[in-house]
């Protein structure tokens, strides 16, 4: 038979730690989210990049993989869409046919614009929901356990008073006797 746990109050008043309240704090620790398939390398390393940076924040939870996945791949679909930017321009000429046939050129936004603007879009509700701006990061708790720090009792010797010294030469006689 085990032997019995002893109560809390007991341990504050030895002084000893509580051990099963440590144990429980140590299933109770976060655990990553695991890598999710079918990402590029790119989008793979971004969604390690911000599992290290949350864990470090003690806000990750098992429940933002999918939150950080959607994140990685709209990384990655910015990364793109601003290749293509830097390569084509901002705005394009296109050329359309009139109701005669006839081809005219006119100037009109890249396509690849909207897909980088509604990325940065989309990762910004991302990283506020993650806790990871300014304005979000108060209302982000902490998902590791507090340490559940025993009360500090005094110690024995810190309780009881150390006794003067009586000196003997100094007690009068008359009275004692009286």
């Amino acid at each position: 038979m085990p032997t019995p746990r002893i109560p809390i109050d007991e341990h504050k008043l030895a002084g000893t730690r509580v051990h099963y309240l440590d144990d429980a704090a140590e299933d109770e620790q976060p655990h990553p989210p695991k890598y999710p398939k079918g990402i590029t390398q790119e989008a793979k390393r971004v969604f390690k990049r911000l599992v290290g940076l949350l864990m470090r924040r003690k806000t990750l939870t098992e429940a933002d993989g999918e939150l950080l996945r959607l994140y990685a791949v709209a990384f990655d679909r910015h990364r793109r869409a601003l290749e293509h930017l830097t390569t084509e321009g901002e705005v394009c000429a296109y050329e359309r046919l009139d109701s005669n046939g006839q081809p005219h050129t006119f100037f009109k936004e890249n396509l690849h614009l909207k897909i980088a603007t509604d990325a940065e879009k989309f990762m910004r509700a991302c990283l506020g929901d993650c806790g990871l701006n300014p304005v979000a990061r108060g209302k982000v708790k902490v998902t590791a356990p507090k340490v559940i720090e025993p009360e500090a009792f005094p110690s024995r010797e810190e309780t009881t008073l150390p006794e003067a010294a009586i000196d003997l030469s100094q007690i009068n006689e008359d009275k004692v006797l009286q």
